[in-house]
């Protein structure tokens, strides 16, 4: 007689888990389990994290085959072969020099060989120039602070296969030259800050491949090596000696030819000069892995389905259930906790012909979490390229009951996970949106002291400015998303921790432009030490910045005042600004400070952001 059961399957725990349950039986079974340990094919090509040591953001670039060299190119080209690379991470820009200093100051590097650049008597370690590329390093300078920053050059494989893709373009946007997408052939005279070239980026989100200024890469130089029996097809490094290193990408001062990303120049691994200059790479490691799989874990937390209606086809069948819990809430990932049972099913006397049994697990973990600290998750947009930085859900702290009117009182407020802008808008990005047709002409073209400012290649990569409310809310709606909320603006600035200034509760005026040190605005991203606990840029000086809120003095203290994802007023005359500018005195520049304005007015020290929803 055959006896037809049913069986569900409950398990509880007393931690919030993703449960993975494997049922073994000799009969089929259907199961969904949730996602096991994240492996590099889960992350998407271009995800991006901030290294710790000197705020740059690396790009994940994926295992796989590319197509190095070029046929049609010069003879130290060819021939275009296959390679397979493993996963990588790779500098979105150039180090630069505010990057540069920060190594001199930890000792881990040496001066470069000249403090100027082409046309630039005083260019590193100029505030104005701390966003431009450091140039005159030469290859063991760039070798000593890739080691510093825990990395090392890139080979040309790994250089070549971040700029041209799996496509194999022969310029890092495609097949066509486009003179505008990068700073070459003598245009602009000398060196641009990094980044200034949104149109120009790579398949996998990487800035200034071609022009700017040519970089080191690891391998020694042999013109024929790629014809060699020597070269290798997985993960080469070039020949194990010779007399020249490799410099690729072209700079400000080359031709179409020698941007291509192709194109391969030797020199002599002691020299430098003023368009040279580098990045680093490093291999993707396990650490990565568990780093990125507490980042996802903070931003999604995923159903847990159990394994339901099992029939087994005779009495007294013995169920082996395994099960593995990976807990999901705290500052990293546990190794997952696994466990076994079994037991025997039973016809019931009520219904000898179709019963049913459940089994219930109560597990109970106590275990310490291990040090690894997430770093900021990032990821690049396609419209202007802008890099956006991940703020979890949670709750934090708003407002202060130490600050000027309209300040207080300190409460705290929960905010779903949102990104937002890395830095400030720039001059480039907003003349995107204008070529798109979507926003207006900003309402000056000057800044401070400069009488051709938005519009000139040398202020692409600096703050747009002169943008009211109208229209800073008009190019954030073009990218998908708006201006942060008042709230939004706030955590993103002073994290958790609560800080009056994005770097700390002490002031510190090397971390900021502010108060008329400089007398005008500086490329965005100038100083990566005053970076928020998030990795978000210049919350502090350079340029006020417009957030969506109507303005209320005593907003905080009404009993209208939502403490959860809070957006200020329904109506009002003004809008606020935020995060004081080059122009205000340290006490502006705080993370709590509220200024309020018209929304149609805007100022040379006028600026903005924006925010979109984690989706």
């Amino acid at each position: 007689m055959n006896n037809k059961l049913q069986m569900g399957q409950v398990f509880q725990t007393t931690l919030c888990a993703i449960i993975i349950l494997i049922l073994q039986l000799c009969v089929p079974v259907s199961a969904v389990s949730s996602p096991a340990e994240i492996m590099t094919s889960q992350i998407p090509a271009g995800y991006g994290i901030t290294r710790n040591t000197d705020g740059m953001v690396e790009i994940f670039i994926p295992a796989g085959t590319f197509w190095m060299g070029n046929d049609t190119g010069k003879s130290n080209e060819n021939p275009a072969h296959e390679v397979y690379l493993d996963a990588y991470w790779i500098d979105q820009t150039e180090v630069t020099n505010a990057m540069y200093s920060r190594c001199v100051s930890a000792g881990g590097c040496e001066l470069l060989a000249s403090q100027e650049s082409y046309t630039e008597a005083k260019y590193y370690g100029n505030p104005v120039y701390d966003q431009f590329p450091v140039v005159f390093a030469n290859y063991y300078r760039a070798e000593e602070y890739c080691r510093w920053a825990g990395s090392s050059l890139p080979t040309e494989a790994q250089w070549e296969k971040a700029a041209r893709g799996p496509e194999g373009y022969l310029w890092p946007w495609g097949n066509e030259f486009n003179a505008s997408y990068l700073n070459a052939n003598y245009v602009v005279g000398d060196t641009t800050p990094v980044g200034s070239y949104p149109e120009g980026i790579s398949p996998y989100g990487i800035y200034d491949m071609a022009g700017n200024v040519f970089e080191w890469v690891r391998d020694w130089y042999s013109a024929d090596f790629y014809r060699s029996q020597a070269a290798s097809i997985e993960n080469p490094a070039g020949p194990s000696s010779g007399q020249d290193k490799i410099l690729r990408g072209g700079s400000w001062l080359s031709n179409m030819d020698a941007v291509r990303t192709t194109t391969r120049k030797e020199f002599a691994p002691g020299a430098a000069n003023y368009d040279w200059g580098f990045r680093c790479a490093r291999p993707f490691t396990q650490q990565d892995n568990q780093i990125i799989q507490a980042q996802q874990i903070q931003q999604s937390t995923q159903p847990t389905q159990m394994v339901q209606n099992i029939q087994i086809e005779q009495n007294n069948q013995s169920v082996q259930t395994s099960w593995q819990i990976q807990i999901e809430n705290g500052p990293g990932v546990l190794p997952p906790y696994q466990g076994m049972n079994q037991f025997n099913l039973q016809p019931s006397i009520s219904n000898p012909t179709f019963s049913s049994a459940n089994q219930q697990q109560n597990i109970s973990i106590e275990q310490t979490w291990p040090t690894v600290t997430p770093t900021p998750s990032s990821r690049i947009r396609n419209q202007d390229g802008m890099t956006e930085i991940y703020i979890p859900a949670g709750t934090f702290t708003m407002g202060t009951g130490s600050g000027n009117a309209g300040e207080g009182p300190a409460h705290e407020v929960y905010l779903d996970a949102y990104w937002i802008d890395q830095t400030e808008v720039t001059n480039a990005m907003y003349s995107r949106c204008v070529s798109a047709g979507a926003c207006q002409l900003l309402g000056s073209q000057q800044s401070y002291t400069r009488q051709k400012y938005y519009g000139q290649p040398e202020y692409a990569n600096y703050p747009a400015i002169y943008a009211n409310a109208y229209r800073a809310d008009e190019y954030c709606a073009w990218i998908g998303g708006s201006l942060p909320t008042e709230a939004q603006w706030e955590k993103a600035a002073r994290g958790t921790e609560g800080f009056l200034w994005p770097w700390g509760n002490t002031f510190d005026g090397r971390n900021l432009n502010y108060y008329y040190s400089i007398g005008d605005t500086t490329p965005v991203g100038n100083y990566p030490s005053g970076a928020s606990p998030y990795g978000v840029l210049d919350m502090a000086g350079n340029v006020y910045e417009w957030v969506k809120d109507w303005y209320s003095e005593t907003f905080y203290s009404t009993p209208n005042a939502s403490t959860q994802n809070p957006t200020g007023p329904v109506s009002g005359n003004n809008r606020i600004l935020r995060g004081g500018s080059w122009l205000t005195g340290f006490n502006a520049t705080r993370t709590t400070a509220r200024k309020s304005f018209d929304p149609g007015a805007s100022n040379y020290d006028w600026g903005f952001r924006c925010a979109r929803p984690a989706q």
